[in-house]
């Protein structure tokens, strides 16, 4: 493997802008031959690709299956160098990778039960001496902090305090006197940390300190967030999930990132749960997405602000990505909240401040996707949003973020997407009250996202083929205020033709004035929901054996969704 830059402590107080990754959950089939996912390969080699080239790549545990079957899947030491060949990419371009160990990593050469001996784990990441030994006594090179230019990182293993009980749970905990210790000593303005579980319940319910009281996660979220971490990444759950959690006024942000290759699970979004009862985290969703693979790109600016962006593979079998869920650490904003009708435009303290009678307008400019050309958006009037202090103003002007005409007619949107990937389009905006111009705000357009099909009867994934005549809700991110185009593909004389789906009239969010279901998109997160009924009669030349994908189109860009590419629903382990 090359040479590679090794993370360190810089004196600079202003460093340069730079980078890292987060990606974890990579197990494969337990039963398979070699216990990765065959598609981690492709997403370190899309990692490897990120120019910027990142400083480090964290991995927050369930690297290899573990589970090993006498006679069917390899050894666990196999299963490591397997894992470390995937991920050769990233060893080879000089980046360092920084794992910690999941529950997947606790078991045993017995299928399925845990011993929890951390011995193989170790030998198999003996070689890199970059990884540091400063954890606890009982935990070298498991848990562990690293300095890097003006971050600290904190690397949590945590099952090497846990006995797994005879029934075969392992649960994980914190050990909170080395995070104090740790956290006491920094000075350093940046921190972050990352574990296997989350904190607050997502899907899967072994959380931190499943089995016990609140004490644990209570005391594990205040020391970060008084500590002014801004963001804890786990995985555990294998999809990608970003969360506010709040308690006592203080708020961190929890980043599900299993999206490494493992097997995508089902998730119903908006149903955040506490393996405790008395907690007081609570939990709201910013974004979800658990039908792709990929991995979250974390930007440290020079300015000292923080932001990040998930890159999905467009498909398993190829390196290209598309951008979503731009989000600003420092404002706990998401960045993309222009995916609608109506985009939230924050404007500087003495603008919100000014008259309510005062013109407010609102202009910005940005790169046409399309043709490459600086543009200016059109400059509009705006209107006040409910409640001012989460809608300070509205804008309604829309930018194209691909161009039709370049389609192929024979071929499917997911194909044109492959071929003319929609990217996210950054607009610098500035909202005037009164002749008096706020600061200047970034906002990234990003095209709409489908998480979900669901049977409007069962609250179930819908079951295969469609019928006429059902009703399906469709479950996502940035359709849009107004409902979006829907459709269905099929075949028809050699060319993709489209079924048009009717979109109930009765939406779940209320609009930007507080009027209640005149929304199919919340404005504060971007969750979205439409019920689409299906025509009562198939077209001439339907064919149910073909895959007929559902499209939407917001006005702003396509998103796609093979039913048969669905993720099932996985119980909770």
């Amino acid at each position: 493997m090359a040479a590679m830059m090794v993370a360190g402590i810089t004196s600079s107080a202003d460093e340069p802008e730079w980078r890292f990754v987060v990606v974890g959950d990579s197990p494969g089939d337990p039963a398979g031959d070699t216990g990765i996912s065959p598609d981690l390969a492709t997403i370190a080699q899309a990692i490897a690709n990120e120019r910027p080239v990142p400083d480090f790549v964290l991995f927050p545990g369930d690297l290899i299956s573990d589970e090993n079957v006498p006679g069917t899947s390899p050894s666990l030491d196999q299963q490591y160098q397997n894992w470390k060949q995937a991920m050769a990419p990233i060893y080879d371009a000089g980046i360092p990778v920084y794992p910690v160990r999941g529950n997947h990593e606790t078991l045993t050469e017995t299928f399925g039960f845990p011993s929890n001996d951390p011995q193989p784990y170790l030998d198999a990441f003996a070689e890199f001496a970059y990884i540091p030994s400063n954890g606890p006594t009982n935990a070298t090179m498991l848990t562990y902090s690293f300095q890097h230019k003006n971050c600290l990182v904190l690397a949590l293993d945590l099952y090497v305090n846990s006995v797994p009980e005879a029934n075969g749970n392992i649960f994980p905990e914190v050990d909170q006197n080395w995070v104090n210790q740790q956290l006491a000593t920094n000075q350093l303005p940046h921190v972050f940390a990352f574990g296997h579980t989350p904190i607050v319940q997502v899907s899967m319910n072994s959380v931190i300190d499943t089995d016990g009281t609140v004490a644990m996660a209570d005391a594990f979220f205040d020391s970060l967030a008084n500590a002014g971490c801004k963001a804890y990444f786990c995985g555990h759950d294998h999809f990608y999930n970003r969360s506010f959690l709040e308690r006592n006024g203080k708020r961190l942000c929890q980043m599900v990132t299993g999206g490494g290759g493992a097997l995508p699970e089902f998730w119903n979004p908006g149903s955040y749960s506490s393996a405790y009862t008395n907690s007081d985290i609570s939990a709201q969703l910013g974004f979800h997405n658990q039908t792709k693979f990929g991995y979250c790109v974390v930007t440290v600016s020079s300015d000292r602000s923080l932001s990040s962006v998930m890159k999905f593979l467009d498909t398993p079998t190829n390196t290209a990505v598309t951008a979503a869920d731009a989000f600003d650490f420092n404002t706990f904003r998401c960045a993309t909240a222009g995916m609608s009708s109506l985009l939230t435009i924050p404007a500087a303290p003495a603008v919100e401040s000014a008259a309510a009678s005062s013109k407010t307008t609102a202009q910005g400019t940005y790169t046409d996707p399309v043709k490459g050309v600086e543009k200016k958006t059109k400059k509009e009037i705006l209107k006040a949003g409910s409640p001012p202090s989460a809608f300070p103003y509205q804008w309604s002007g829309k930018i194209a973020l691909y161009n039709k005409k370049q389609w192929d007619v024979t071929k499917t949107a997911e194909q044109n997407l492959e071929e003319h990937p929609i990217g996210p389009v950054l607009c610098d905006m500035v909202v005037n009250v009164g002749g008096t111009p706020g600061a200047p705000e970034t906002i990234a357009y990003l095209p709409p996202s489908i998480t979900q099909t669901v049977n409007v009867n069962s609250n179930q994934e819908v079951d295969l083929p469609l019928s006429p005549g059902q009703t399906i809700i469709l479950n996502g991110f940035y359709f849009g205020a107004k409902p979006p185009r829907a459709w269905l593909e099929y075949s028809k004389n050699g060319k993709i033709a489209s079924l048009m789906l009717q979109a109930d009239k009765n939406l779940d969010y209320p609009d930007a004035q507080g009027h209640p279901g005149k929304s199919c998109m919340d404005l504060t997160t971007g969750q979205s929901s439409i019920k689409l009924t299906v025509p009562k009669a198939w077209p001439q030349g339907w064919i149910d054996q073909e895959n007929h994908n559902i499209v939407i189109d917001n006005g702003f860009g396509v998103a796609t969704m093979n039913f048969s590419e669905q993720p099932t629903s996985t119980p909770p382990e």
